[in-house]
């Protein structure tokens, strides 16, 4: 465990930090409302709540509801401390694309159906942003990633100057984009969580 100690001066910028973070991710969940995703042979229209991502600092974990015609899929309590890869998903899924995040141990959620919930088990999840708005994706991509990257610093799994390194070399491995530079970064960074799906 790293050794992490702060004044309360630091415990206010952290916060704020998070919290920007989170607002920024709700924003753009938000954004995706009335755009329609596949699943299977169907097109769902989105319907993300107003607060669709609540981040609670006390404990360093999340609530994320993902609306979608018919059905919301509640997360509660995720510990983003626990997540070990952030990616895009590479196409679309009908006017969305999406962020996936891959927790260590299957994330528990509940989906509602007509009012009756089921609790439920996924190995990903997925958070949407419109397709058209690459920025937007990338946005998500790293306001996700810092939230996970400062959660593990929070709770001691990273210390602040490995987090910086790791985020130095993954903005080089992007601007060179080649197979062989994200394969060498993947293969030497043993805290890496940034991936490509």
């Amino acid at each position: 465990s790293i050794p992490y100690t702060v004044t309360a001066q630091e415990e206010v910028a952290d916060y704020k930090q998070f919290e920007t973070l989170a607002k920024k991710i709700n924003a753009i969940q938000l954004a995706t409302n009335g755009k329609k995703v596949k699943n299977n042979n169907d097109d769902i229209a989105i319907k993300n709540p107003k607060n669709n991502f609540m981040f609670n600092y006390n404990d360093l974990t999340v609530n994320y509801i993902n609306g979608i015609e018919g059905a919301l899929l509640v997360y509660e309590n995720m510990d983003l401390a626990e997540i070990e890869e952030v990616g895009i998903l590479d196409e679309a899924i009908g006017e969305c694309g999406m962020v996936i995040l891959t927790p260590k141990n299957k994330q528990k959620y509940t989906i509602v159906v007509d009012g009756k919930p089921t609790r439920e088990e996924i190995d990903a999840i997925g958070f949407y942003f419109p397709y058209n708005d690459k920025a937007k994706g990338k946005e998500m991509f790293e306001a996700l990633s810092d939230l996970v990257l400062l959660s593990k610093q929070k709770k001691g799994k990273l210390s602040k100057n490995s987090i910086s390194d790791l985020k130095k070399k993954w903005k080089e491995t992007e601007a060179k984009n080649t197979a062989k530079d994200y394969f060498s970064f993947y293969n030497k960074e043993p805290d890496n969580i940034y991936t490509n799906f």
